[in-house]
């Protein structure tokens, strides 16, 4: 996987979707069309019941793009950092005091220790390889607070790999982005792997979630929350 090649893919496409809407600036879209406010709202509720942000939490998103989960948590009373590759994504939320936006490359963090109630990447783990997966997992620990939560949505599965490349033509482009390093996904992960990662890391509550067959990328895309031990 080359990783050159999702930098300046969000450089430029972030730059590019300015005229667009904030859906398609993020590629939240279904078969190239932005998805309806009604679905959106049921994605934002699914999440809601698993990864539950409170009143003063601080939380880390990761990959934010524009902020379309950002803008969410803020809604319910939290601060939160939003980190993307794309500053052109991240201008989206200028002027809202709550939101820190940091224009970086996730692999480059550095926070202290005990920085955050919750952190969150969503539709962004499949642009790190495997070994960048457990360093993230691992300084994500030590970002956390005791007790504090990290949600992974929307992780390529692997399992699906061919539900999702079902086609000749799709098989074909398949095997031609690997001949040139280029996925069109990215990396595709095993829920098992994330379930002995984050317990090989120290996380105590951990939990692969099937996606409600109403979202989008079900079809080939699951959820994972890990919790970290209270003091």
């Amino acid at each position: 996987m080359n990783d050159k090649y999702w930098i300046e893919f969000w450089k430029t496409y972030g730059a590019s979707a300015n005229d667009k809407d904030e859906h398609t600036q993020v590629l939240r879209t279904l078969n190239k069309k932005p998805i309806s406010k009604d679905l959106w709202e049921f994605t934002l509720q699914k999440l809601d019941d698993v990864f539950f942000v409170k009143k003063n939490d601080r939380v880390l998103d990761l990959c934010s793009g524009n902020g379309l989960f950002s803008k969410h948590f803020v809604a319910k009373g939290a601060s939160v950092v939003a980190v993307d590759i794309s500053q052109d994504l991240l201008v989206k939320l200028d002027g809202i005091e709550e939101i820190q936006t940091i224009n970086s490359d996730i692999r480059d963090l550095d926070f202290e220790n005990n920085s955050f109630d919750k952190i969150i990447i969503y539709a962004g783990i499949q642009y790190l390889r495997n070994k960048e997966t457990v360093q993230l997992l691992q300084v994500a620990y030590k970002w956390l607070k005791p007790g504090g939560v990290f949600f992974i949505g929307d992780i390529p599965d692997i399992s699906k790999l061919w539900e999702f490349y079902n086609t000749k033509e799709r098989q074909k482009i398949y095997f031609e982005n690997l001949l040139s390093d280029a996925s069109i996904v990215g990396n595709w992960y095993d829920s098992k792997w994330f379930e002995k990662l984050t317990r090989f890391i120290g996380f105590k509550e951990c939990k692969t979630i099937v996606q409600d067959s109403k979202l989008i990328y079900s079809n080939f895309r699951f959820d994972f929350l890990c919790k970290k031990e209270n003091d």
